[in-house]
């Protein structure tokens, strides 16, 4: 089995480097993917055979690279995603410490007529400068 891997890692690693740093954009967060990888390899020993040995890696880096996109999102500070300090309305403008609305927002009578009303845009303007630049986007489309 050790042999398998160090063959493994001699034939496939620059592969698995070059497609973790692809998809990661970070060397360190590259390696850490390809490590993990290795080590799942190792300790479920699953390869049957039934594909070639880097398509069976690949798809354990795969999921080793969900994984860890997940944890970074979930470990992201706020402050990384919203940059209150570089816009021209804060979120202070509408909202409490709480959370909750200063001034209640009109009644909106009729979804249609809702997207027109000033305060409405106002407020979903200020919202979506707030997001990072790929979400933003999304909603600007």
């Amino acid at each position: 089995m050790k042999d398998n891997i160090n063959n493994w890692l001699n034939e496939h690693g620059d592969y698995l480097y070059r497609f973790a740093l692809a998809r990661l954009k970070d060397p360190h967060h590259a390696e850490d993917a390809v490590q993990e990888t290795m080590l799942a390899a190792i300790k479920n020993n699953s390869y049957e055979g039934e594909s070639a040995v880097r398509t069976w890696l690949t798809g354990i880096l795969k999921h080793k690279i969900i994984d860890l996109q997940r944890k970074q999102i979930r470990e992201q500070p706020v402050s990384d995603i919203i940059d209150l300090d570089n816009s021209d309305t804060s979120m202070d403008d509408f909202f409490d410490q709480s959370g909750h609305w200063l001034e209640r927002p009109q009644t909106l009578n009729m979804p249609d007529g809702s997207l027109e009303q000033k305060q409405f845009l106002t407020i979903l303007d200020a919202c979506i400068n707030k997001l990072p630049a790929k979400l933003k986007a999304i909603f600007m489309l």
